[in-house]
């Protein structure tokens, strides 16, 4: 009987939080846009604040031929709370996380916003687990320069490991933000007064 019980509750906790949803991805929602982009994320990390809301920090970097930045890709996840069978809804319908993803190029940059659900393996302070982004939906909310929106509104779905780290996960999503805002000032700049506007013909 005691196996029994452990096997259903083994089963359903399966049901409803062991599912796989692949490679963390984003996908264009219109189908003549670029194919479905795969970030690669190098840095992963987590931290839980004094709300009890997790801020998740994933970070991947591209090296471009003549560019001493490359290609930077940052995912910023705030999740308000977390689902849990029984207690809370688990239809990805909901929405309990706010999404920001980050592209900066050499000549442009792109900051894509908007909202998802996401489903946490693990509890508040695990060194390591794993987050599901069951269902997400973003669109290009902010651009400088030369930036191509080659996402348009896009999906973003998938599995992701981080690690427990809440100094990190602080400063390096503050550095995210400057960075962002500090690229945005100087591209704008850039394309207002292009290198020859004041030559003479």
């Amino acid at each position: 009987m005691t196996i029994l019980m452990s096997l259903s509750v083994l089963v359903f906790g399966c049901l409803t939080g062991c599912q796989s949803f692949g490679p963390l991805r984003v996908e264009p929602v219109v189908n003549n846009r670029t194919s479905e982009l795969l970030p690669n994320f190098v840095l992963t990390f987590y931290r839980v604040d004094q709300d009890g809301n997790y801020w998740f920090f994933f970070s991947s970097r591209t090296p471009v031929e003549g560019s001493f930045t490359g290609i930077s890709q940052t995912l910023i996840l705030r999740v308000f709370w977390d689902p849990k069978p029984g207690v809370t809804t688990l239809d990805p319908s909901g929405i309990n996380t706010t999404i920001r993803f980050i592209v900066m190029t050499p000549n442009g940059s792109g900051m894509y916003e908007g909202s998802g659900f996401v489903r946490i393996h693990g509890k508040p302070g695990d060194k390591q687990l794993t987050i599901s982004i069951v269902d997400g939906e973003m669109r290009l909310t902010n651009s400088s320069g030369y930036f191509v929106d080659a996402l348009g509104p896009s999906r973003i779905t998938g599995d992701q490991n981080v690690i427990y780290s809440p100094d990190q996960t602080l400063a390096l999503i503050q550095q995210a933000r400057r960075d962002f805002f500090l690229a945005t000032y100087s591209q704008r700049y850039e394309v207002a007064n292009p290198p020859n506007a004041g030559a003479l013909p």
